[in-house]
């Protein structure tokens, strides 16, 4: 998994252009507005004229923003009438904007300062309050499209210093304590519906002063940022224990040598790897990219200016394309199911990942992206052989799936780990043959060819006589019809 771990950095980092075309929203603290902002010539930033535009206003105090396909959510916190409540925007006549009547509406209200948000698997959603330093779950259980009614705002964690950003992954929440100079992590193991037990709430970072600013870089890790130290850095569990306080977890990604960040805040993951970053002391929107390929962004030219003129922009988040567009780049190919074979399986996997939308991370998902990319699992290489999907589960896909039987730790789906158990073994192999030939309108048991099957059984025997070390139960494993006797 650790050689996946990083191929997939250099695929997804190496390019630093190619930007995505859906637009990014930006919350406006100085004059409570959020701003639309779109590369609409597509010369990398959103600089020139009509590329930003107004978006939605009348907020006392906007902070960290959330977004649920085309739906923002934004924070609007204060002491001020109408504040200290969640709102929910959408576009609803698609004129660019959400201004018009019924646009507008509140999502979620008593709270004492919210600060971030985000959304978990499933139905459950999740928000900071920084003045009580706690987290609150929401689940809209009645379908009504708020979370107000009762039974819907349940306490999820508490003892948080400074509770502001917060992210949700699978399996673990992150907030980070701006007032403690920490981030926490909080998990539910006793699966009571809170972090609220021994052991549930741990820090997770050595001390990062004035944090804030939580995102996940997409394999397993997560940037977060430093205001007073204008440096963004980015944490990596190598070794899966749950922290990034280990030699080497936790490093300087981007900062102001090179990059004249000021004041950095929200950040939110752009196209193949890029952030954007509100900086917020200069206004300005940044563009982070590492394009050496070094695995930073701390070069001369990797920070550059994608937008200005903001006042205090406080948080952001980008609209992207169809479910299945892992890397952000605006459409579903191989580089994405590359992406996911890469972080599934790991720590702290992406909510973006659960592409079924069941609440989970799982092989469903996998299934889910292989459709839409006109596939089933097996569908290893195309005729060139070098890892290209073409549509069909065939003998060259058998003989990728061969030449790796046996191999552990480091398999992924393109060495023939369709179950993502990371060893490429006789289950693998069950469900290759059972795709055989198969065209994704027909039944999911397809029989193969006479000629077919018994290719198939050949190279079955061939496998477990090169793996002496595979019981003989593992055959149950093993599609009935191909252990038939077939006729030539």
């Amino acid at each position: 998994m650790m050689q996946c771990f990083w191929s997939i950095t250099l695929l997804i980092l190496a390019s630093s252009s190619g930007l995505a075309a859906g637009p990014v929203y930006v919350s406006d603290q100085n004059v409570g507005k959020i701003w639309r902002l779109e590369d609409l010539n597509s010369d990398g930033d959103a600089l020139d004229v009509d590329e930003q535009t107004l978006w939605s206003d009348g907020f006392t105090n906007v902070a960290e923003l959330e977004i649920d396909g085309s739906v923002v959510y934004a924070i609007d916190h204060g002491n001020t009438l109408g504040s200290n409540q969640i709102v929910q925007l959408t576009d609803l006549n698609l004129d660019g904007d959400a201004l018009d009547f019924g646009e507008k509406l509140i999502w979620a209200e008593g709270m004492n300062e919210p600060q971030g948000i985000s959304r978990g698997l499933g139905a459950d959603w999740f928000v900071t309050e920084f003045i009580d330093d706690q987290v609150w779950r929401f689940r809209d259980t009645n379908l009504d499209g708020d979370v107000m009614d009762d039974g819907e705002k349940h306490l999820f964690a508490i003892n948080i210093d400074g509770a502001r950003s917060v992210l949700a992954r699978s399996g673990d929440v992150l907030v980070t304590a701006s007032s403690g100079n920490q981030v926490h992590r909080l998990v539910d193991l006793n699966e009571d519906g809170d972090a609220l037990d021994a052991s549930e709430n741990q820090v997770i970072t050595p001390t990062i002063n004035d944090v804030r600013g939580l995102i996940t870089d997409g394999k397993g890790g997560v940037y977060f940022a430093s205001q007073s130290s204008n440096t963004v850095y980015r944490g990596s569990d190598f070794n899966q224990d749950g922290d990034v306080l280990d030699l080497a977890e936790t490093l300087s990604y981007a900062d102001d040598v090179f990059g004249a960040i000021n004041g950095p805040w929200g950040m939110t993951s752009f196209s193949k790897g890029q952030i954007l970053l509100a900086d917020q002391l200069d206004g300005q929107v940044l563009l982070v990219t590492d394009i050496t390929g070094d695995d930073d962004a701390l070069d001369l030219g990797e920070v550059k200016v994608w937008a200005d003129g903001i006042g205090a922009p406080v948080d952001l988040v980008f609209e992207a394309g169809p479910v299945g567009d892992l890397d952000l780049d605006g459409d579903i190919d191989n580089d994405d199911l590359i992406h996911f074979c890469g972080v599934f399986g790991l720590t702290g996997t992406p909510v973006e990942f659960d592409l079924d939308d069941d609440g989970a991370v799982a092989i469903s998902d996998l299934e889910f992206l292989l459709l839409q990319l006109g596939t089933l699992r097996g569908d290893l290489s195309g005729p060139d052989g070098i890892g290209l999907l073409d549509g069909t589960v065939d003998i060259l896909d058998f003989g990728i799936l061969s030449g790796n039987f046996g191999k552990i730790v480091s398999a992924t789906y393109l060495d023939g780990n369709l179950n993502k158990d990371h060893v490429i073994d006789i289950e693998d192999f069950a469900i290759l043959a059972g795709n055989f030939g198969q065209l994704i309108s027909k039944p999911t048991t397809p029989t193969p060819e006479p000629a077919t099957a018994s290719l198939l059984t050949i190279g079955l025997v061939l496998l477990l006589r090169a793996n002496r070390s595979m019981s003989p139960y593992q055959l149950n494993w093993v599609p009935s019809h191909l252990l038939r006797r077939t006729r030539p």
